[in-house]
């Protein structure tokens, strides 16, 4: 059983692969969930390490990422953000 597993091994909601019991029941857990195959159970700090090892292969991914999360803000949260880059990185 992987460090990840055990981290979420008590957990009540139905598996985010199959929707079976998977999170409860590891004896009789799918492939998605023992492996977690798409990372849908990482942690921040594991997203982290394998996004910033994909972007450092990838510069378009990275780009891609930003341009995403961008687009996804709120109105608020991107003069949140605007504010940030301001007051840390000067308004060049």
């Amino acid at each position: 059983m992987t460090e990840t597993n055990n981290a979420r091994k008590n957990e009540q909601e139905p598996c985010r692969y199959c929707g079976g019991n998977c999170p409860n029941d590891e004896d009789h857990a799918c492939d998605g969930y023992l492996g977690d195959i798409d990372s849908i159970y990482a942690t921040g700090t594991e997203l982290f390490e394998f996004l910033y090892a994909k972007c450092r292969e990838d510069h378009d991914l990275l780009a891609m990422i930003v341009d995403e999360y961008l687009v996804s803000l709120s109105d608020n949260k991107l003069i949140e953000l605007e504010d940030f880059l301001t007051n840390n990185f000067g308004d060049d």
